[in-house]
């Protein structure tokens, strides 16, 4: 969210949940601790859409988006895809149920 040009959700706050930019402050952003919020999310149902925001930015390293754990694997619906002029896209996709349920 930060560095990346103009903000692309006016009038809404964004979260970032991070182990390593806890504390950090912006205008359009909250930054909170949690490396595992998504799979404590998946985990219990609490997600019912996923927004993937894709930077047209290489980076040397990086961490998972979710953590390994066959126990949510899950089927995705894609709902939306959005291009910016920055090269920014935005996927979103609805849950829609998970693997082991499917069979």
């Amino acid at each position: 969210m930060l560095g990346f040009g103009e903000y692309p959700y006016k009038g809404k706050k964004g979260f970032v949940f991070s182990n390593t930019l806890q504390g950090k402050t912006d205008n359009n952003v909250e930054f909170v601790g949690g490396g595992q919020i998504i799979h404590d999310f998946m985990i219990h149902s609490l997600i019912d859409e996923l927004i993937l925001s894709i930077h047209p930015i290489i980076l040397e390293d990086g961490i998972p988006l979710i953590l390994k754990d066959p126990n949510i694997e899950t089927i995705l619906e894609l709902k939306d895809v959005k291009t910016y002029d920055s090269g920014l896209l935005q996927v979103s996709y609805d849950f829609k149920r998970k693997i082991a349920d499917a069979s």
